[in-house]
């Protein structure tokens, strides 16, 4: 949750930048009323969650400011290693 919707606003685009760099395209939602932004990443192409989606979330996480990550889900499709 941030304090101020800019400063949401801002998060969202240092994660279009960061998306950009690594040619990989989140989703990303941001709440007005809550000063909230969700962001999903997942790779359409094997329509699942893949190494790359979990480091990407990781170096989210981190610009968010926090440094731990739970995104393992017995509902989350499998992860698929890759080149």
């Amino acid at each position: 949750m941030f304090s101020a919707f800019d400063s949401a606003i801002n998060f969202a685009e240092q994660l279009i930048y960061l998306a950009r760099e690594e040619g990989h395209h989140p989703v990303i939602r941001l709440e007005r009323n809550t000063m909230r932004v969700f962001v999903t990443w997942w790779t359409k192409e094997i329509k699942g969650i893949h190494n790359q989606d979990l480091i990407l979330a990781e170096q989210t996480d981190k610009l968010f400011g926090r440094h731990s990550i739970n995104v393992w889900s017995s509902e989350l499709p499998a992860v698929s290693g890759g080149a």
